[in-house]
């Protein structure tokens, strides 16, 4: 999926869980804030991140002539829990891959492509702003571990393997993230500082009933 393929996407979930969330206002203003303690959300989405700026802008010197070719979406997974009035545990699953030429120092190493992967599993934990029976305002914090592969090869010539990389790092993200739900079924927008996406969107799946 192209890029603005996936941003007019984003739009338009946001439009829609703006639209829905301010039909829903009037009716959230004089209402207490909902309990989530004992419900369960189910959610899986699409994002993106900066994935290609970080392995070939920051992580290498300016001078470095390697760079990105191209990215997939961040196909994300999470499921969280409400322990209490106003507070969610979770675990989180996201997946990414992305090609680029590399650079190796050496003039006869051109022809090159990474075939590149990050899996991330994660742990968060939200609280919830705003709760009412439809509409969800929340900030939270995730943290988790980055599982890398970078697989080297010739392009085009064939297929033969020149060199595997698998690493790991400690992941951080701080997001922040709406829910409109009409029953069980709802939308969801996250947008974050961190890894493993900075823009998220997609559906949320809402079992049990707020006290």
């Amino acid at each position: 999926m192209r890029l603005k393929h996936f941003q007019v996407l984003v739009y338009f979930l946001f439009l829609s869980v703006l639209v829905s969330a301010q039909k829903d206002s009037g009716k959230t203003v004089s209402n207490k804030h909902e309990s989530i303690e004992g419900q369960i959300y189910i959610s899986g989405g699409i994002g993106q991140s900066t994935i290609l700026s970080r392995i070939y802008y920051v992580v290498n010197a300016p001078d470095n002539p390697a760079y990105g070719v191209s990215q997939s979406v961040v196909y994300n997974g999470i499921i969280d829990y409400g322990i209490s009035k106003k507070l969610s545990i979770g675990a989180g699953i996201a997946y990414q891959t992305a090609t680029g030429v590399p650079y190796t120092g050496s003039s006869n190493q051109i022809g090159l492509i990474e075939n590149l992967s990050r899996l991330n599993i994660s742990t968060r934990i939200l609280s919830e702003v705003a709760s009412t029976k439809n509409f969800e305002f929340y900030i939270g914090f995730r943290v988790g571990v980055s599982y890398w592969t970078d697989i080297t090869i010739p392009y085009p010539v064939n297929q033969l393997t020149l060199g595997n990389t698998y690493t790991r790092n400690i992941s951080f993200q701080f997001p922040i993230g709406i829910r409109y739900f009409i029953n069980y079924l709802g939308l969801h927008i996250e947008a974050a500082i961190g890894t493993p996406y900075f823009i998220e969107a997609g559906l949320t799946i809402r079992i049990g009933k707020a006290n």
